[in-house]
């Protein structure tokens, strides 16, 4: 396989041969390959000819750099740019050598570079804001855990499509234990289900004794949203105002409070 773009072919004719890391002659300018790199293997037309009668092995190589008039006796090219220079100016740095130039991207970095431009021309995505996860998905995450330790309420033949499963986080001022995993059904009331978890979870239920003052209600708690107690928890499941599995407050609040400020006083542990 053939990679005409890359490299040069020799430019002595009975050479041609194609050389990656050509050598460029300093007086021709020519790119040779490593076997006609020197002016002498190459017959170069530009190199200084030394005066008749002199002894040829005194010839001195002259320095490239603009400016610079010492000579060497033996020839010393830099590696990079292949030009011969003077002890003093044989380093890179020194001569200002061609490969310390800024060189151009290569195609892996256009193509990063385009690859950006694309991305931050984009509509960037609005950020969630914290705190506000979605509750269906928690509850989906939380159902299988309450499954396994749920009390459940009621009847304990309960039918399995009838059930609900919710994590409630006790009132504040319950010393016994701040939550509690339940199974209650959901052909109940919410005020029924109220009951039925107060009564497990050895909370004083007074909501028939008195009419006014706090009474016990239940809220949702990524939102603090009340729960009516008229509602059957089938029809909340249904339009998606609870969420089997998910986690509700029991707290006394005042009656028909419809949301619940306070939530990041309740914690599951």
């Amino acid at each position: 396989m053939e990679f005409p773009e890359l490299g040069h072919h020799c430019h002595v004719a009975s050479c041609q041969q194609l050389d990656f890391l050509p050598l460029t002659c300093q007086y021709c300018s020519l790119t040779h390959c490593k076997d006609h790199s020197q002016p002498d293997d190459h017959q170069c037309q530009r190199k200084p000819i030394a005066p008749q009668g002199s002894d040829e092995s005194n010839f001195k190589y002259a320095c490239s750099l603009e400016g610079c008039t010492a000579t060497e006796l033996v020839p010393v090219l830099c590696e990079s740019c292949s030009r011969n220079y003077c002890l003093q100016h044989r380093h890179p740095p020194d001569h200002a050598c061609t490969s310390l130039l800024p060189q151009p991207p290569t195609k892996e970095e256009l193509a990063h570079q385009k690859v950006e431009q694309i991305a931050s021309a984009l509509p960037s995505k609005p950020r969630k804001k914290a705190g506000h996860k979605d509750p269906r998905l928690a509850a989906k995450v939380q159902l299988m855990k309450l499954k396994l330790k749920a009390v459940r309420c009621g009847a304990q033949n309960m039918l399995e499509e009838d059930r609900c499963y919710l994590l409630v986080l006790l009132p504040l001022q319950h010393r016994t234990s701040r939550s509690l995993a339940v199974c209650i059904s959901t052909q109940w009331s919410v005020g029924k289900a109220l009951d039925a978890i107060t009564d497990v979870a050895k909370v004083a239920n007074t909501n028939n004794q008195s009419s006014e003052g706090r009474i016990l209600q239940l809220y949702r708690h990524h939102d603090g949203s009340l729960l009516p107690p008229a509602s059957l928890v089938r029809d909340l499941l249904q339009s998606g105002r609870l969420c089997n599995g998910e986690t509700v407050i029991l707290e006394r609040t005042i009656r028909n409070m419809d949301t619940l400020t306070n939530l990041l006083e309740y914690s599951s542990s």
